[in-house]
């Protein structure tokens, strides 16, 4: 079952890397070639994902605990959800998070954030804001 999903997956990321790798590709398809990157490493993480439901079942699941740059975790997943919320009209930013770090799994943390947001973008307002602050507490995960 895993070569059958990564397989096809692995075929798109790498034309998308050839694609990337092109000097001559005008700034506008570059910037989508990014997002087809982003996207495409995103969604191999889920099909890894859904390949560990087994282990999961089993009780032999494990976390990847380490130490976790927030900011760059907040950044991935608003440059993810951007294009869902600027056809809403839903500006989202971020402040406050540089240089804070949490033990955490990075992947599970990517998943809890990416879920939290695209509701925030589903079942919020048109033409609103979405902002996240880390004003001097320390960010807490527990697993």
């Amino acid at each position: 079952m895993s070569h059958e999903l990564r397989t096809p997956m692995n075929a798109i990321l790498g034309f998308a890397q050839i694609m990337d790798y092109d000097t001559g590709l005008p700034e506008d398809y570059r910037h989508s070639v990014g997002e087809i990157l982003a996207a495409g490493f995103h969604l191999l993480d889920l099909i890894n994902e859904v390949l560990d439901l087994s282990q999961i079942e089993s009780g032999q699941f494990n976390l990847s605990m380490e130490s976790v740059e927030v900011c760059a975790v907040v950044e991935e997943s608003l440059n993810l959800l951007g294009v869902m919320a600027e056809k809403r009209n839903i500006h989202m930013s971020h402040a406050g998070l540089k240089g804070a770090t949490v033990h955490a799994d990075r992947t599970r943390l990517k998943q809890v954030l990416i879920n939290l947001l695209s509701n925030a973008i589903k079942y919020n307002a048109r033409a609103a804001a979405c902002i996240s602050r880390c004003i001097g507490k320390p960010l807490l995960i527990c697993a």
